[in-house]
């Protein structure tokens, strides 16, 4: 088979037309960077550019006119659609620009010159490895700075034997905390681990060297919990029910496991937050900024000393980088007030032309029934 053979008709949203000439661009996104003093440039890829399509199209006969129509209106409508074009393919494109030529010296012929740009999507934006390892990285720092201070907090009060038993009970009510919401198998299992675990702490002279395992074994169930569906919101319950000061929680070994538990379930927030997928831009940044101040007041709350500081500041900055670029493409979330109570599959077509979107606008804005939807609304951008 030959080229000739691979030959495909040329049409847009289904119109078709012939074709005269056809160009494709695309490349790479590159920023250079230039510095004073130094000659050598650094060129920084910041993605795939955007794929373009020129096509020199014509209609010829005697019904161009009506051709001519045609195609006009599927260059004028709004939305993505596909392009099929004889030798560069079938793409998803949208329509950016057009021009349409008659001369009165070439009757029943038509000239058109469009300019086509890849669709892309605009779906909720997934982890991406690099950010996903920040996070992970960062957790690392904590667990290490955590325990360090846990195991030093033991070694002060192993010889009071009230104070270890405080301990032992109050890593069996944080372990607690979190098994009544986290059911799975592999999380319970390490939950009675710990459990049996924190029973040797009354054995002073292995105190120091259980703390640093037992500090071990709540980050992990902290991200067993965050792999099991354990949301950033639980999280954030959880940090706010160890964070009680008050007298029955104050006493002996407890404050030292309170401090722990909460720096683990800080973890358990940082890892939700990088598993998570975001609808809109403002529902990234509100976690973003929920994020920073659940770790702004851990290192107030607690005190922290500077190992304990530079590792909760490097969860943060992950944290605020992360949702930062994963929130930047999403769509706004804007009001818009409706002539009339429409149902969501209506108001779905009327505002994205795709009433496959329903379901979206009904969470945004719950109501008893999706058929009467109120006036004023909470839509998508786009």
């Amino acid at each position: 088979m030959s080229w000739r053979s691979r030959l495909r008709p040329a049409t847009f949203r289904g119109v078709e037309f012939k074709v005269e000439a056809g160009d494709r661009s695309g490349g790479r996104r590159l920023v250079v960077h230039e510095f004073p003093k130094r000659d050598t440039p650094f060129a920084e890829d910041m993605g795939r550019r955007a794929r373009e399509f020129a096509v020199k199209a014509y209609l010829i006969g005697p019904d161009y006119d009506r051709a001519r129509d045609r195609l006009i209106a599927a260059c004028e409508q709004m939305g993505a659609a596909t392009l099929v074009h004889p030798t560069l393919g079938e793409h998803r494109v949208k329509l950016n620009y057009y021009t349409v030529a008659e001369h009165k010296n070439e009757g029943g012929f038509c000239v058109f010159s469009m300019e086509f740009v890849e669709a892309g999507s605009i779906g909720p934006i997934s982890i991406s490895q690099s950010a996903f390892t920040r996070i992970t990285s960062a957790i690392s720092s904590l667990l290490t700075a955590s325990s360090t201070g846990f195991a030093q907090s033991l070694k002060a009060i192993a010889a009071d034997s009230f104070a270890m038993e405080d301990a032992t009970v109050e890593i069996r009510r944080v372990t607690g905390l979190i098994g009544t919401k986290s059911p799975v198998a592999p999380v319970s299992d390490k939950i009675a681990m710990v459990r049996s675990l924190s029973d040797e702490l009354q054995n002073a002279p292995a105190a120091s060297i259980l703390g640093g395992g037992l500090v071990g074994d709540l980050f992990r169930i902290s991200g067993m919990a965050a792999q099991s569906g354990y949301s950033a919101a639980d999280f954030e319950n959880l940090v706010t029910a160890v964070s009680d000061t008050s007298e029955p929680f104050n006493v002996g070994g407890m404050p030292a496991v309170r401090k722990v538990s909460r720096l683990a379930f800080t973890a358990g927030l940082a890892s939700s937050l990088g598993r998570a997928s975001f609808v809109s831009h403002d529902e990234a940044v509100k976690w973003r900024n929920a994020a920073v101040v659940s770790i702004d007041d851990t290192i107030e709350d607690l005190g922290v000393d500077v190992p304990l500081y530079r590792a909760l500041i490097e969860v943060r900055g992950a944290i605020v980088q992360d949702l930062t670029e994963r929130g930047k493409p999403l769509a706004q979330i804007v009001r818009h007030v409706s002539p009339s109570n429409r149902s969501s599959l209506a108001l779905a077509h009327r505002i994205y032309q795709d009433a496959g979107r329903h379901r979206e606008i009904v969470d945004f804005n719950p109501v008893p029934h999706p058929g009467f939807m109120p006036l004023d609304l909470k839509v998508l951008s786009r």
